[in-house]
């Protein structure tokens, strides 16, 4: 396995045009597509305090902010991003679900397939299995 968010792999190109695609749509600031350019590219794995620092702005005051101009809290962002990350390693590449959950930082695939499951519906697994075709990168 190698990792897939290099400065300029295709994965990652793909990965960074739909998440920026999503922030313009959204018409987030540009204080936030920062803000979420650095989510990315950390895998959802930023802490919060790390993102506020950015903005020159206390960790609390950083969520309260995100949260009024994003409508959602910087945690659920920061797990959106790990799983859209996976659903699209799970289509396009034929990394274990056990390999993906480390490469997002996860400490059990477990954990990784129950988070899936809770947004998605499906397994990872079972998401697999819905026939998309596999690269390997």
């Amino acid at each position: 396995m190698g990792t897939f968010l290099g400065k300029e792999g295709p994965l990652w190109e793909r990965v960074f045009h739909d998440m920026r695609v999503t922030i313009e749509i959204q018409g987030f600031p540009s204080v936030l597509e920062t803000v979420f350019k650095a989510m990315i590219k950390a895998k959802g794995n930023l802490p919060a305090a790390a993102a506020a620092k950015m903005l020159f702005l206390s960790a609390d005051r950083f969520r309260h902010k995100f949260k009024e101009l994003s409508g959602v809290s910087y945690r659920a962002a920061c797990l959106n991003i790990k799983l859209d990350i996976a659903k699209t390693l799970l289509e396009t590449t034929t990394w274990s679900v056990a390999e993906i959950a480390a490469e997002l930082g996860y400490s059990e695939r477990s954990k990784l397939e129950r988070s899936f499951k809770r947004a998605y519906g499906f397994t990872p697994k079972q998401y697999r299995n819905l026939g998309f075709p596999k690269t390997a990168i």
